[in-house]
């Protein structure tokens, strides 16, 4: 089984609550092995008694593309959160539909300016389609995580994952076409996986890290360990980044992410990104 991957990366959000709707736009390039490229455009809309609204649209080489829309809502003075999402992928070689559901606890909000501790859980359906779409695979997976905040400066986050396929694999499914639209997929950060499961991936361990210097200035890492439900072989990913705040709402960033599949082989990829906010 060659090149499969999810990557589920926890994320501590520390939103302030608002009266009036707020908008962040963030755009991502990533480029890499075997001629990849791929870029994301990602909205986040935060309206009032802290409802929001996301949606994304990404493309990829060879002429992938990858739809999201969703929303939420916190509750509790934001000790609570609910989020629903849609997501879709439609290219020459693969199919997907899927919805993911995801709820969230700050059980100590009222010191998160010292200390946030976060638990969270979530569930995602996704339909994978060969190009004829006569055979589905549908796929069903449930993620737990947490993560913590300090001082509103460093975050910690993991994560793991189940992916259970019910029915299994039909026959005549077409595993390899499927594999090679996966084959550059391997991180939250490249265009077209943000949101979707690609390839066949049976569990899944992802852990983060980040810390803010000089209150411009965002450094993060992450590791994940994916590991196959066909032949249980393991990959591993590793991305480093920063980003830079010339503004309060304005940033610039980079990363680079290793990938090493089961052969193994080594895999490269960089990305820049910008973000804004009004």
């Amino acid at each position: 089984m060659k090149k499969i991957t999810v990557i589920f990366i926890v994320v501590i959000l520390f939103l302030p609550v608002t009266s009036s709707a707020f908008m962040q736009i963030s755009d991502n390039f990533t480029m890499g092995a075997g001629g990849y490229w791929g870029n994301s455009t990602d909205v986040v809309l935060e309206l009032p008694a802290d409802f929001n609204l996301q949606g994304g649209f990404s493309i990829s080489s060879g002429g992938n593309k990858f739809f999201s829309l969703g929303g939420g809502k916190d509750l509790f003075f934001q000790m609570m959160s609910l989020n629903a999402i849609y997501n879709a992928n439609r290219s020459s070689g693969y199919v997907s539909d899927g919805t993911e559901l995801s709820f969230s606890i700050r059980p100590f909000v009222g010191l998160s300016t010292f200390l946030d501790f976060q638990l969270e859980a979530g569930y995602s359906f996704t339909g994978h389609m060969n190009t004829n779409r006569s055979k589905i695979l549908p796929c069903h997976s449930w993620r737990v995580g947490t993560g913590l905040g300090i001082l509103q400066a460093t975050n910690f986050a993991v994560a793991y994952t189940s992916y259970i396929y019910l029915p299994s694999i039909p026959d005549g499914y077409d595993l390899q076409q499927i594999q090679n639209y996966v084959h550059a997929t391997q991180n939250i950060k490249l265009a077209g996986v943000l949101g979707i499961i690609s390839g066949f991936p049976g569990s899944t361990i992802d852990a983060s890290v980040s810390h803010i210097l000089f209150d411009c200035l965002n450094l993060y890492g992450s590791y994940s360990w994916i590991q196959c439900s066909l032949d249980k072989s393991v990959s591993n990913s590793i991305l480093i980044g920063a980003d830079y705040y010339l503004l309060e709402n304005f940033s610039l960033g980079f990363a680079y992410n290793l990938f090493q599949d089961p052969t193994p082989t080594f895999s490269h990829y960089y990305s820049l990104n910008a973000s804004i906010g009004f």
